[in-house]
């Protein structure tokens, strides 16, 4: 009896075989990628590097001239006094010099040997722009002249006379002008923290307790202002507020003009009170100086909740829903 054929093995089917790779392979095959990486970590030391050292290479600070004879007082960036300079102190970028009544001045640029000259009574600001910096021009280019009298010389005799410029965005830290000059006060020199001179701005933005219009957008409640009241209280409390402090009286009347409260104000941005939700209401302000802000006027009144709806349609920003 002839015997039957044996059934087939199953052989599982087979990967293609594992090559192994070496070091030098392996860094060819990702040779992309480790150059990636490496211009990755270049710029990112370079940054690190720029933000350490943002400061050093803007100019801020840098020492860019000396006093080299006469009488000047200083102050260096972010300070809020002035103080007095001696022949061969070291100016530096952003300083401010004053030179008082009665003196005068003369500053050097040691990298060219220009100067600046200055008279009585005058303020400048010295600056390091890119252009000084990398061009080396003339002193000029280094002072800003705030008021007074100033020139510049440079290395070969050559004399400008320093402009007044358009007055920069931000002067706050500057003398401010007398009002019978165009030159601002001598500070008083200061030898301590204790002793340091009061500096007004130059210049200063008005306060919007002088701009009426601007100063009525910011209040509240605002001129023409209707709040309605959902709640069954007596009296509602109403706080007032304004944007800058005052000191003087909050006055609120109704709408025959009687007076309802009146509130004393010590550098106050606020004040409160209780009045009842049924009026037309006007409340003002007056300063110690006699001076009144507004009067601005609103309505106070109740409404139940089957009114609310219509309320909200008017949609208006001079409309107010308190609980």
């Amino acid at each position: 009896m002839a015997s039957s054929p044996s059934p087939p093995i199953h052989t599982p089917p087979q990967g293609p075989p594992k090559v192994k790779m070496t070091l030098k392979q392996f860094l060819l095959s990702r040779s992309l990628d480790l150059v990636l990486i490496g211009a990755a970590a270049l710029c990112f030391e370079g940054f690190a590097q720029r933000s350490v050292a943002w400061k050093h290479l803007s100019g801020i600070g840098d020492s860019i001239a000396f006093l080299t004879s006469g009488d000047a007082l200083r102050k260096p960036s972010g300070v809020d006094a002035y103080s007095d300079i001696g022949v061969g102190t070291e100016l530096k970028s952003l300083d401010a010099v004053w030179v008082p009544s009665g003196k005068r001045a003369v500053i050097h640029f040691a990298d060219d040997g220009s100067r600046v000259e200055l008279e009585e009574r005058t303020l400048i600001i010295l600056k390091e722009p890119l252009k000084r910096r990398y061009d080396r021009s003339h002193a000029s280019s280094a002072v800003e002249k705030v008021t007074g009298k100033a020139s510049a010389v440079d290395a070969d005799g050559k004399r400008t006379e320093l402009g007044v410029p358009p007055p920069p965005a931000k002067l706050a830290d500057l003398p401010e002008a007398e009002p019978s000059a165009a030159s601002p006060p001598d500070p008083t020199p200061s030898r301590s923290p204790e002793a340091k001179p009061s500096l007004a701005p130059l210049d200063p933005p008005p306060k919007l307790s002088e701009v009426p219009a601007e100063f009525g957008r910011k209040v509240y409640p605002r001129d023409k202002m209707s709040i309605y009241i959902l709640n069954k209280k007596p009296t509602f409390l109403v706080h007032f507020t304004w944007p800058e402090k005052i000191t003087g009286k909050l006055i609120v009347e109704n709408s025959t003009g009687a007076n309802v409260t009146t509130l004393t104000l010590l550098d106050a941005r606020d004040g409160k009170a209780e009045l009842d939700p049924v009026h037309l209401y006007r409340w003002k302000l007056i300063l110690d100086s006699g001076k009144t802000l507004g009067p601005y006027q609103f309505v106070l009144k109740r409404i139940d909740k089957s009114e609310v709806k219509s309320v909200m349609r008017m949609g208006s920003d001079s409309v107010e829903i308190a609980w």
